[in-house]
């Protein structure tokens, strides 16, 4: 029989690496921003012969900053938010989910969706659908098409966990498609205006570890064609 310490351990065991993530947002990735924020005001303080202009300048890059440790913070609340609560509710229903982030994204895409007769993904929490897509069209978003993004979607059921996998593009459904290293696909975006849908995919992949599962991205010459959610159905 299991112990309630050993269930309590093994909890915080596949959470430890979304715990040590945030650990370091909050001691590192914070305080780029957050040091921006200071220097200029440092500078905006000091120079007392600054012109109009300059300090309009000034005071753009402090509000981009600031815009971009809420989004940070926000970002892991969510995290910690979904974390917390394992059990949460089910039933994604991934063409409505993908409709509302292709709007709040401004990404014009194509997909096949069945008005009639939507799938739904009945083993999986849609916020946490929600957080991984969000995070991987937000990296995609600057470089899509002017004609649009060709995306579709798969769900299945397979061994004891559901999979479901956000295609892009026209090679999206070959099968052998070679596996992204997940930091390395973000590190090669992050100088890019996706820097913090690559913040949130790096959350993402130990959100996901921490539930149980594994989040893979696919693609060929870095170019990420899928991304792959696989969680345990017990989750």
């Amino acid at each position: 029989m299991v112990s309630k310490r050993e269930v309590v351990d093994h909890a915080l065991g596949e959470a430890a690496p979304l715990l040590e993530r945030l650990r370091k947002a909050l001691a590192h990735d914070l305080r780029t921003p957050l040091g921006t924020i200071g220097n200029y005001a440092t500078i905006l303080e000091y120079h007392d012969q600054a012109k109009p202009e300059e300090v309009r300048a000034f005071a753009g890059r402090i509000r981009t900053s600031v815009v971009r440790t809420a989004s940070m913070l926000t970002c892991m609340t969510d995290a910690l938010t979904l974390a917390m609560r394992k059990n949460a509710k089910r039933g994604a229903e991934p063409a409505t989910i993908l409709r509302s982030l292709l709007s709040e994204l401004g990404i014009h895409g194509h997909f096949a969706a069945n008005a009639n007769e939507p799938v739904t993904c009945l083993e999986l929490d849609p916020d946490l659908l929600t957080f991984c897509w969000r995070a991987f069209l937000g990296i995609t978003a600057p470089s899509a098409p002017q004609g649009g993004l060709d995306l579709d979607f798969a769900c299945s059921v397979e061994d004891a966990s559901v999979s479901i996998d956000l295609l892009l593009g026209a090679q999206q459904r070959e099968p052998d498609i070679e596996c992204i290293d997940c930091s390395v696909y973000v590190l090669r975006h992050f100088d890019s205006p996706a820097q913090d849908a690559c913040f949130a995919m790096s959350i993402a992949e130990h959100l996901v570890a921490a539930r149980g599962g594994s989040l893979q991205i696919h693609g060929k010459a870095g170019a990420a064609s899928r991304l792959r959610l696989r969680l345990p159905i017990w989750n």
